[in-house]
């Protein structure tokens, strides 16, 4: 069965590959986002304020407020 907890799980894995593989900051800032409030992966603030950083390097805004 693919419920909601399935699709959280993989919009997460693609979201972590277009950050890790593509460098896409939007993407970083997602990684981050679901890393925050545990959507899809393990929550993990210390995860999070990494990937914020990231997002906000690449000057994605909504990062870097």
């Amino acid at each position: 069965r693919f419920g909601l907890r399935n699709h959280c799980r993989a919009a997460f894995l693609n979201y972590k590959i277009a950050a890790e593989e593509y460098d896409s900051p939007q993407a970083q800032y997602e990684v981050a986002v679901r890393y925050q409030n545990g959507i899809g992966v393990e929550k993990s603030e210390e995860k999070a304020v990494g990937w914020y950083y990231k997002a906000a390097e690449n000057g994605f805004m909504a990062a870097q407020m």
